[in-house]
């Protein structure tokens, strides 16, 4: 797989309730990228995308914290309002692809547009190089992989399809090498081993503890 974009901009996302072990996962990932200048999109939910945020956090990584509503969970963050055309936009976006969506809540209904810009940024123009998440049931991330692969955004989810995900997964470590991360390294391997080769996996890593 070849990403052909460089905004070095991500997603990370997922179900609120990802077991322990990707939630930890998560963490490391949002520190590496964080400490390789990618900027992280995400939603300041529980369970993955608090995730996500803390590894980011950690490194004082650039982040977009897009809400569903001011306040959401207490996150500081103020992207939870848009220019109308904007959000027209998101809201046909939404309908689009959720097939579901006019019958939704109004809240559900926030929730659905949010993910349309965790994908497609605040211009709903600038999609993120690749989104990685957790989920094994129908749910938003579900939603939001859909956007992402119908805008050619890999997508890699660490609830299902193994094989295809250590594919994609590996790529992403590729991109982010960097020669002092042993640490990083270290948990991510014992983290994995489970779910990948882990000969593959630290012949890859080798690249990324070697320096760009």
């Amino acid at each position: 797989m070849e990403f052909i974009r460089n905004n070095k901009i991500y997603a990370g996302i997922g179900t609120r309730d990802c077991p322990e072990r990707i939630y930890n996962i998560f963490f490391e990932i949002g520190k590496i990228l964080a400490y390789k200048g990618y900027t992280l999109r995400s939603g300041g939910a529980r369970g993955s995308d608090e995730a996500f945020e803390r590894g980011c956090d950690l490194h004082n990584g650039k982040k977009e914290i897009y809400l569903p509503y001011e306040n959401f969970n207490n996150s500081e963050s103020t992207l939870f309002r848009y220019n109308d055309d904007v959000d027209r936009k998101s809201e046909q976006l939404s309908e689009f692809y959720h097939t579901n969506y006019g019958a939704l809540p109004f809240k559900n209904r926030c929730y659905i547009k949010r993910n349309n810009y965790q994908v497609l940024g605040h211009d709903l123009e600038t999609p993120a190089d690749f989104v990685i998440g957790y989920t094994r049931a129908n749910s938003g991330t579900n939603y939001t992989f859909r956007v992402a692969r119908n805008n050619n955004v890999p997508v890699c989810n660490l609830g299902r399809d193994r094989t295809r995900n250590k594919r994609y997964f590996l790529d992403v470590l590729q991109i982010v090498k960097k020669d002092d991360l042993e640490e990083a390294y270290i948990n991510l391997k014992l983290l994995l081993k489970h779910d990948f080769n882990i000969e593959n996996f630290r012949k890859n890593f080798q690249i990324l503890k070697g320096g760009c």
